[in-house]
């Protein structure tokens, strides 16, 4: 029977959620929207980050970072082989490391989680507190070009927003 899935994080000072797509709600094309890591790495690990997920064997993958990542230089263009059930995970090296921007094409459709284990929004170090940040990704084929918002009434310096284009010049 259909079912519908949350995926809750809640701790003591962060907490967020996603919905987790349904198989026949899964595309082939991606663009990672993640956030900035705020250490430097020594201290803490909290990168942005990514994951890919396979749900049919026989999946080719081809990743194009902007930024590096610990086996991938910024710029590269590298591709892997998920079967079903395996998961590829990528992270940003060091202060401000933001894999935002990663472009994600598979041979068959594969689910995308991206976000951020620790960080600020905006990217202002004078609060107490980071937070945690994460998202199913909706694949491009599914983007509309007409969007409406809202802006939250209480919020004092009004909504953040972040865009993305599908293709180049759009």
């Amino acid at each position: 029977a259909p079912i519908v899935v949350y995926g809750i994080n809640r701790l003591k000072y962060s907490s967020d959620g996603l919905l987790a797509l349904p198989v026949n709600a899964l595309g082939q094309e991606y663009i990672v929207s993640s956030y900035g890591s705020v250490t430097d790495g020594n201290v803490q690990k909290l990168p942005s980050q990514y994951m890919i997920i396979a749900p049919y064997d026989g999946t080719s993958v081809t990743i194009s970072h902007p930024m590096s990542s610990p086996n991938h230089p910024a710029g590269s263009t590298f591709s892997i082989s998920l079967d079903k059930g395996d998961v590829f995970s990528s992270m940003s090296i060091g202060y401000g490391g933001d894999l935002t921007g990663s472009y994600i094409y598979a041979t068959k459709p594969v689910g995308v989680t991206a976000g951020n284990n620790c960080t600020f929004i905006p990217n202002e170090i004078q609060y107490c507190c980071c937070d945690h940040i994460t998202e199913m990704l909706l694949p491009i084929s599914t983007w509309g070009t007409v969007y409406h918002a809202m802006p939250i009434k209480t919020r004092a310096k009004g909504p953040i927003y972040r865009i993305f284009a599908g293709e180049p010049g759009a």
